[in-house]
């Protein structure tokens, strides 16, 4: 447990190729600030084939890591600084069954905390492809509080699996009421919206 150690980088391996969870929250944050973006060597992770939990929340990270552990069931980016998530930034973690991107171009117009909204607040950017990889492992995901007004057509196209879905402080009224994603959303169980 790293979490809430003044970790700004992770530049050399841990040395733990049998570690399965790595908890790392907290570690650069408003309540923490390191005035950087938190990073992790694409080489730590690469030395870490069994890693199954990776929590990274609140931490100042920009950008999704490159080279996530194919291991993965369980990564939190929650209340980072994530702009874009790239097409293909998920592609190797075909085993990934929860995924928190909440709060990352946050809406602030009711924020209880200090807020970060992404500039000219704009909403997280998604692709229609983001979470394809994921059809068949993808059970929990949190899309919370990102100022989405819309969705790619086809974003949830392909989670068979989903079962919970956090859609909440987002500005998504009209997408909700007018929308189709729906028909793509029939595994799911439980819907905050």
């Amino acid at each position: 447990d790293l979490e809430l150690n003044n970790l700004f980088s992770l530049k050399d391996p841990l040395g733990t190729p049998s570690l399965k969870q790595l908890l790392l929250t907290k570690n650069c944050y408003y309540a923490n600030p390191c005035n950087q973006t938190f990073v992790i060597n694409q080489q730590v992770l690469k030395e870490l084939p069994k890693l199954e939990v990776l929590l990274l929340g609140f931490n100042n990270i920009s950008k999704i890591p490159v080279g996530l552990p194919q291991s993965l069931t369980h990564l939190d980016l929650r209340e980072n600084k994530i702009k874009e998530i790239p097409a293909k930034a998920f592609a190797n973690l075909t085993k990934l069954s929860t995924l928190n991107l909440a709060w990352n171009c946050q809406r602030c117009d009711h924020a209880a905390e200090p807020c970060f909204p992404c500039p000219n607040t704009k909403p997280l950017m998604l692709h229609e492809h983001t979470f394809l990889h994921q059809r068949h492992s993808l059970r929990n995901l949190s899309l919370r509080g990102n100022s989405l007004r819309t969705f790619p057509p086809r974003l949830f196209a392909s989670l068979g699996q989903l079962k919970y879905l956090d859609l909440s402080d987002n500005l998504l009224a009209y997408t909700i009421r007018n929308g189709t994603f729906y028909q793509y959303l029939r595994s799911v169980r439980n819907l905050n919206r």
